[in-house]
Order: C-alpha cells, then structure tokens, then sequence
C-alpha cells in the first residue's frame, strides 16, 4: 500500500493507484490539504500518480511558485514526472525556509 505522510500534521493517506492525487493549500482542489501555516506552499503545488506503464509512482511539480526537492535534488516542472521510491522525502515550498529551518516535508511511503 502506497501512502503520503505529512510529518506536520501527522497525517497519513492512502494512495490508489487508479487516481492522481493533487497537493496544495487550496481545500477545493486538493487531495493532500497543506495547512495555511505553509503560506509559501502554492494552492495547487503538485501532484502524485501511479503510472501503470512504468509500474511506479511518481510526483509532478505543477509550476508552483517555490519550488519542490525530491530526496534534496530540486524538481522542476520542466523536469517531468520523478519516479518516487519508499520514503522519498518531498519538500514543497523548498526555496522557502520556515521558522523552523525547514520546508514542508511529506514523505512517500510504498509498502508493496
């Protein structure tokens, strides 16, 4: 079973692998909700998918403002989908540092 985990809120959620799932602080349009503290995460900042040809799960950056890393390489929107692997660390908002010295982190997780 595949799943994100959001490391701030403490929240899991399950992935299937027969839909995409969108990541941003906009509550209409996204699947993974980033809470209003992460203002420098965009309202529509990614998106996360199984693609059946590959057989992998993979996240695309939606041109979002701050950037996204993946595992610490930064990942563009012109760079194309990223293949993720268990515990693949995604960073939104990466070029933003928060009070904390971190960006929001989520983390991959695939259980298969």
């Amino acid at each position: 079973m595949a799943k994100i985990v959001d490391i701030v809120l403490k929240k899991e959620y399950k992935l299937k692998k027969d839909r995409p799932y969108i990541i941003g602080r906009n509550k209409e349009l996204s699947d993974i909700v980033i809470p209003p503290i992460a203002g420098t995460v965009s309202r529509v900042h990614g998106l996360i998918k199984f693609n059946e040809f590959a057989k992998t799960w993979q996240y695309l950056d939606l041109k979002s403002d701050n950037g996204t890393k993946i595992n610490r390489d930064k990942w563009e929107y012109k760079d194309g989908p990223c293949d993720l692997m268990n515990n693949s660390i995604i960073e939104l908002a990466s070029d933003v540092i928060d009070k904390h010295n971190k960006p929001y982190q989520l983390i991959f997780r695939n259980e298969e």
